[in-house]
């Protein structure tokens, strides 16, 4: 018979306190079993525990909080009493916590992007942090290169619509002009000037430029 599967996260028996002037069990005596690929979901009103219970496992309670009794077991690892540092080799690396609400999970004197870079920096080596930070800047310089390339051609292309616009209006505007013919184009245009398959400008004799 095949032997049993360790769970990834077990919490046996946890009890977290609060000293308000007299014992409040924030938690009491609760375990939780997660298999490899299992889903689990805390169900219960509201102040009975589950999410003290996840702050818990991953090390987040509040510092006034206090475990007196239970286990946190990740892949067969005792979490319960480590400090800091060795939280830091596991959380971002191989337990997190997505919070319900970014307003009040996030510091609002810290721009986002350097809260989650941080939690980047204190996860990963150093080195391999630094070659990734690297790569995405150079992805990002790229991306916003092409952005503004976008953006100017769509300005120019605009640009150039108007024009056309408001050189048709002013011909409509003489009555001696009933049709828009190939020779009339011809007759008003002073130069053309290539300078690639994508870029012929036609200026006209009263100084007007259009692209095409």
């Amino acid at each position: 018979m095949a032997g049993k599967k360790k769970p990834v996260l077990s919490i046996e028996s946890l009890t977290v306190d609060f000293d308000l002037g007299k014992t409040c069990h924030a938690v009491r005596d609760t375990s939780v079993r997660i298999e490899p690929g299992e889903m689990v979901a805390l169900v219960g009103e509201s102040g009975c525990g589950k999410t003290m219970t996840a702050l818990s496992a991953i090390g987040l309670q509040p510092r006034n909080a206090k475990i007196p009794q239970g286990k946190i077991l990740f892949d067969g690892s005792e979490l319960r009493g480590l400090n800091e540092e060795q939280w830091n080799q596991y959380r971002g690396r191989n337990i997190a916590m997505i919070f319900q609400e970014p307003m009040t999970a996030l510091n609002p004197l810290m721009k986002v992007g350097r809260q989650i870079a941080e939690n980047a920096r204190i996860a990963q080596d150093q080195g391999e942090y630094q070659k990734r930070y690297d790569s995405l800047a150079k992805r990002f310089d790229r991306t916003k290169d092409r952005l503004e390339a976008v953006e100017r051609s769509i300005a120019e292309k605009q640009a150039h619509r108007e024009m056309v616009e408001q050189f048709l209006s002013e011909l409509a505007k003489q009555d001696a002009v009933t049709e828009f013919t190939d020779e009339l184009w011809y007759s008003m245009i002073d130069h053309v000037t290539i300078h690639s398959k994508d870029d012929i400008r036609f200026t006209f004799q009263n100084g007007t430029e259009i692209r095409m």
